[in-house]
């Protein structure tokens, strides 16, 4: 049994399973290779189930960036 995690809400008439968008579905290699080949047909060119890794899937980090202080000079203030 592996983990996929699905691109797009999908219902399962075979299991009689819903999956929302960015769900985790626990299912057998026969039974995912199957859904795989059929989504393929309704969904060309688009991966609906991507396997999940035993380690999970790394968020992307958010950058941190500090925020400038900006100084007004008198100059600045003269101009303005």
């Amino acid at each position: 049994m592996a983990l996929f995690k699905t691109t797009k809400n999908v219902f399962f008439q075979d299991l009689d399973i819903t999956v929302l968008e960015s769900d985790v579905v626990e299912l057998d290699d026969a039974t995912a290779n199957d859904l795989i080949n059929k989504l393929a047909d309704v969904f060309p060119g688009e991966i609906v189930l991507i396997e999940v890794t035993e380690a999970g899937e790394q968020k992307p980090k958010r950058s941190r960036k500090k925020k400038v202080e900006t100084e007004t000079t008198e100059t600045e203030e003269v101009e303005a």
